[in-house]
């Protein structure tokens, strides 16, 4: 698995003149900020939200160099109902209506479920789940009492889909399964595994990530070829040589990778495993990385 190339961003073609668009926890450079700048790229008018005012303030302002326009920007803690109420108002106000609400907002968490306390679970379901809840309750009214129609995008992780080790608030847990036959077919390896019966029980898989012994894996002769054990515990610097942490796993989304750095003061980094960001890697020495400004905000 070698960094890719950093993707090419697609010029705005219109897709969104006209539309008035509110993204919560769209602070600094993570999915958030991405989609406020892409729904501006686009042609709509946006409210931008997030429970960090320095870091949403930031994102306003640097939105606004770019596009020649600073976008509202308004604090709102998803877990206080009377922000999110207050957020709905504000949009309302700002930009004369409400066509598409993005909710954006949520927390992941770092441990298996032996290790999680009770206030982090609810940490977790709080922001990501009830919050979900209180944003889209708070759109629906707000739908209902206007005579044009509405979208509401709930994002969401892909460990939803597919567990991660070490990501029990958001994935599920491990399974063992026995490889009784395998075969090329097209391209793909096709497995029969001894716990799979039947068709139901082998869609039930699908999204799944299979993981084998690491002792069991040749690590092959391309040195910009990495598997995920490799990867995992290599110590991450910047290219300027200060330390960041460690590489605790590997992510492997639908556009790229990311390696999840557990930082020294145990905070949990998601750098995107391309090259302009990522520029070497090597088995001994470890993870070099040029993060662009904002990546690792609060």
């Amino acid at each position: 698995m070698p960094a890719a190339p950093t993707p090419i961003e697609p010029p705005g073609r219109g897709l969104l003149d006209g539309k008035r668009v509110v993204i919560t926890a769209a602070a600094g450079t993570g999915i958030g900020g991405a989609l406020a700048r892409r729904c501006l790229m686009e042609g709509a008018t946006i409210v931008i939200s997030d429970a960090h005012e320095r870091r949403i303030g930031e994102t306003a302002d640097a939105l606004g160099e770019e596009f020649g326009t600073r976008p509202e920007a308004v604090v709102c803690n998803v877990t206080d109902n009377s922000d999110v109420q207050a957020l709905v108002s504000t949009a309302v106000d700002r930009m004369g209506g409400i066509d598409v609400w993005m909710n954006n907002a949520g927390l992941g968490g770092n441990g298996l479920v032996t290790e999680l306390t009770d206030e982090e679970w609810d940490r977790v379901v709080d922001i990501t789940l009830t919050g979900t809840f209180r944003a889209t309750r708070a759109t629906l009214r707000y739908f209902g009492s206007v005579d044009h129609g509405g979208v509401i995008v709930n994002n969401a992780s892909v460990l939803g889909w597919r567990a991660q080790r070490g990501q029990a608030p958001r994935g599920g847990g491990e399974r063992r399964f026995t490889v009784t036959a395998a075969r090329n077919h097209s391209g793909r390896l096709l497995l029969s595994l001894k716990e799979v019966g039947d068709r139901t029980a082998a869609d039930a898989l699908r999204g799944t990530l299979f993981v084998i012994d690491a002792a069991d894996v040749d690590s092959g002769d391309d040195p910009d070829e990495f598997y995920d054990h490799e990867l995992e515990g290599l110590p991450v610097t910047t290219v300027d040589g200060d330390p960041v942490g460690v590489v605790s796993s590997v992510l492997h989304l639908p556009a790229n990778d990311i390696l999840a750095v557990t930082a020294e003061d145990g905070r949990e980094l998601l750098v995107p495993f391309v090259r302009d960001i990522v520029p070497e890697v090597t088995r001994d020495g470890g993870v070099v990385i040029d993060p662009p400004d904002g990546l690792f905000d609060q």
